[in-house]
């Protein structure tokens, strides 16, 4: 508790008058036991994790129950990710009993925070709702708890498999039941803007960690400086790297480097077969010698 009572002393101070307000809003809810439901509308750089820190801290401090969620796996090092606290998918099912240890967690919780809530669908929310409606014996789910929902809603939306921009946006929690009357804080970061109005000539500068080259040609040509008189030094080729979006396009400059070098280039040829002799009728070897799947070797290695 004493270092709790540190974190929220020196951190406290340091809000923006949009976050204090927020967290002010979040924290007099749960001391009254309102609850509701509240969207943060953070934009990277605004402070939203400082926010997220201090209300888990201040529930904490009070002896009273915060469950901390996330959707992506990089906002989860917060604390967990959604699926795995409140077991939830794109079908809408709960897998959670009332007398379950997490049951009664979500039972005792008084604080909600579901982090980059934007990329999870509107599916699994619902799920979440008639799940706290469930293990709590309430009406909706913002009754005595309240929930946040920190996110950024400009960036990530849903994954609809095979979807439109509409089916996106259908599938967005905005979009949802629940959500017809939430409250919404918005974060703002002046320093954001101020980023526009600096010059070139304060940016910062760093030494480069590789060239580049505007064409296929230029980078051959680059590289065939150096490669005529290090191709036999292994830790040479060891430290040199090419970085293409494809690796059809590596394939192809190497083949280019190759038959500039002197000396008689090695061909080696994979054996591929089926499994079972009855589909090589169905699998031709033509076919199997096309296939260049990610971290093996295609069919002609040259060296």
């Amino acid at each position: 508790m004493e270092k709790l009572a540190i974190y929220i002393n020196d951190n406290l101070p340091k809000l923006l008058p949009d976050q204090h307000r927020a967290y002010s809003t979040v924290i007099e809810r749960i001391n009254n036991s309102i609850g509701g439901l509240y969207f943060l509308d953070a934009p990277g750089g605004t402070g939203k994790t400082l926010v997220i820190k201090l209300l888990l801290a201040k529930v904490c401090q009070e002896n009273k129950i915060a469950l901390a969620t996330a959707t992506a796996g990089i906002a989860a090092t917060l604390d967990q990710t959604a699926h795995s606290n409140l077991s939830n998918k794109e079908n809408p099912v709960c897998n959670i009993s009332k007398n379950s240890g997490m049951g009664e967690l979500i039972q005792k919780c008084h604080l909600i925070v579901w982090d980059e809530c934007t990329m999870s669908h509107k599916k699994a929310f619902e799920a979440v709702d008639r799940t706290l409606q469930d293990i709590r014996n309430c009406n909706s789910m913002m009754e005595n708890v309240t929930v946040l929902l920190p996110a950024d809603f400009r960036q990530t939306l849903p994954v609809v498999p095979r979807g439109t921009k509409v089916d996106e946006h259908n599938a967005l929690i905005r979009s949802s039941a629940p959500c017809e009357n939430t409250s919404t804080f918005e974060l703002f970061a002046e320093q954001l803007l101020k980023l526009a109005a600096i010059d070139e000539e304060q940016f910062l500068t760093f030494n480069p960690i590789c060239n580049s080259a505007d064409s296929t040609n230029d980078l051959v040509a680059e590289i065939l400086l150096n490669l005529l008189h290090n191709y036999n030094n292994t830790n040479w080729i060891s430290e040199q790297a090419i970085l293409v979006p494809k690796n059809v396009a590596v394939n192809n400059i190497n083949n280019m480097l190759l038959n500039k070098l002197a000396g008689e280039v090695c061909t080696y040829n994979s054996i591929d077969s089926a499994v079972d002799d009855q589909d090589s009728v169905n699998y031709s070897i033509e076919f199997l010698n096309s296939l260049e799947s990610s971290g093996s070797t295609p069919y002609c290695f040259q060296l």
